[in-house]
């Protein structure tokens, strides 16, 4: 056994800034991530932030990352037809800015009773962030810096959206 003056590595300091205090895991520092999709699941933004921070609050944010999709002819879309999303987003000053974007707002209200609202389509987000959960590296933020965590989200998207574009790709 070697001795000496050698210099001792120690583990560095996880879970930077860009964590927070959990409200459902005994106040762990943990990251929360926002999901865009289209109706068929396949991410088109994606924004994490800390876990302590409510949904409204990255809402504007995540509908600004949203990049023009080009379609089969004409310009761009640059927004979604409609916004769903739950109670988490429901807050009134959001949903006044969803409509002032001339998009169709399908988000549950805060407050209102709970039923078949906008879970009956909710299933497709959860399979999105299924499909983000499977990425190791994206299951706990490992990451020191909040920009290599929202990196690896963004890469773990595109390699998504190219695994539902492959079918396509062998075909032509």
């Amino acid at each position: 056994m070697v001795r000496g003056h050698r210099q001792r590595q120690r583990a560095g300091a996880k879970r930077g800034r860009h964590t927070g205090p959990s409200p459902v895991d005994r106040a762990k520092a943990g990251c929360k991530r926002h999901v865009l999709v289209d109706a068929a699941g396949t991410p088109l933004a994606v924004l994490t932030g800390p876990a302590n921070v409510r949904d409204d609050t990255a809402a504007p944010a995540l509908l600004a990352k949203l990049r023009p999709i080009a379609g089969p002819r004409g310009r761009p879309r640059r927004k979604p037809a409609a916004l769903v999303g739950d109670r988490g987003y429901g807050f009134p000053w959001l949903i006044s800015l969803v409509v002032a974007m001339r998009i169709i707002c399908l988000l549950a209200p805060r407050g209102a009773g709970h039923g078949s609202g906008p879970g009956v389509l909710r299933w497709v987000v959860e399979r999105t962030l299924a499909w983000l959960s499977n990425y190791r590296r994206l299951k706990l933020c490992y990451e020191r810096k909040g920009e290599h965590f929202q990196a690896f989200h963004d890469l773990a998207a595109a390699l998504i959206c190219f695994g539902r574009l492959r079918p396509h790709l062998d075909s032509s």
